[in-house]
């Protein structure tokens, strides 16, 4: 179906209707596209650590996410948001106030032995 032109008055006069719906249009979409960027870059942070997580304990990668989902699953912590944390520690610059965080997920990985606890920014 063919679209009406946004500034056509000529059908109905209500252009501004028109104009209106296609901003509304517009920033649904411009929404989504951040939407779906975030998820694309927390997507890529959990691959990061996955991998990480592999290399460190000598595991496949699957066997790595299986321990990021038990680890959120004991501590009741979304696997995005100990992607993030677990990258700030290996970064070197998680912010003081994630400690306690850290300090519950790093207790979660095995042979961790506080792996991450001195990983915090000053």
């Amino acid at each position: 179906m063919p679209r009406t032109p946004l500034y056509d008055t000529s059908a109905d006069g209500h252009a501004s209707y028109r104009v209106a719906a296609e901003a509304a249009r517009l920033a649904t979409l411009e929404q989504e596209i951040a939407t779906l960027r975030e998820a694309l870059a927390t997507r890529q942070e959990i691959g990061a650590v996955t991998g990480y997580l592999a290399h460190r304990y000598g595991c496949t990668f699957e066997q790595a996410w299986s321990l990021l989902v038990r680890v959120s699953q004991h501590t009741n912590i979304k696997v995005r948001e100990i992607a993030r944390v677990l990258t700030e520690a290996i970064e070197g610059r998680c912010p003081p106030d994630k400690a306690p965080l850290l300090a519950q997920v790093s207790a979660q990985l095995p042979n961790s032995r506080g792996l991450f606890a001195t990983s915090v920014a000053d």
